[in-house]
């Protein structure tokens, strides 16, 4: 089991090799999460057999989780994504 630090928010992309929207929304959110404290990227590749945190398979990709939640899959805006991501932030801030 793998145990979630409630300080940090855990990102996780379930992506398939040579899919070119995996590769922009892998390469968005990487620069995003560079420029951000409390964040944890991880990039896993299905045909690695990867399991989502629900411990079901991905088919549709990308697929983006957070905090072992599903977030979104297939399309991806990192406006909403910051929005969402900064609700957060503030929530674990003030505890």
């Amino acid at each position: 089991m793998r145990l979630i630090n409630k300080k940090r928010i855990n990102i996780q992309l379930f992506v398939r090799e040579e899919c070119p929207s995996c590769e922009q929304v892998e390469n968005d959110l990487r620069e995003y999460c560079d420029s951000k404290d409390h964040l944890t990227f991880e990039v896993l590749y299905i045909e690695d057999g990867y399991l989502t945190p629900s411990g079901k398979s991905v088919y549709i990709t990308p697929a983006l989780w957070v905090n072992g939640r599903l977030w979104s899959f297939g399309g991806f805006d990192i406006n909403r994504f910051d929005e969402r991501i900064n609700q957060l932030i503030n929530k674990f801030t003030h505890y």
